[in-house]
């Protein structure tokens, strides 16, 4: 016999059918409509304190201070890991701009040898 429940189980479970015949159990017994009316029954909702709860900046600024920080370390925290790849980068662009610089001295100088 299988009876309707809102529980999600897996397919082929072994234990369907007891947990089908426990849920039947507690229905039989009443406990089902005790559980039913003891939390859905009552309609009437506490008194409700109605101070505003909205959030602004002030409230919320412990928490971007803390994700700013966070943000910092991280990337410092990737640039020390990445650190030889990024001296390697600087100084290889460093090496270029003097060359650079070189090859264009070079080309004025012979502009003006040649003229």
């Amino acid at each position: 016999m299988k009876i309707f429940s809102p529980l999600v189980m897996p397919k082929k479970w072994i234990y369907v059918q007891d947990v089908d015949v426990l849920i039947l159990s507690f229905r039989e017994a009443g406990t089902l409509d005790n559980l039913r009316t003891k939390w859905f029954a009552n309609q009437i909702c506490p008194d409700v304190d109605n101070t505003p709860t909205d959030t602004d900046i002030a409230s919320l600024a412990g928490l971007f201070l803390t994700f700013a920080i966070i943000g910092i370390l991280s990337i410092l925290l990737f640039m020390w890991q990445k650190r030889c790849n990024i001296i390697d980068y600087l100084l290889d662009v460093a090496h270029r701009n003097n060359l650079l610089t070189r090859l264009q001295m070079s080309m004025i100088r012979r502009g003006t040898q040649s003229s």
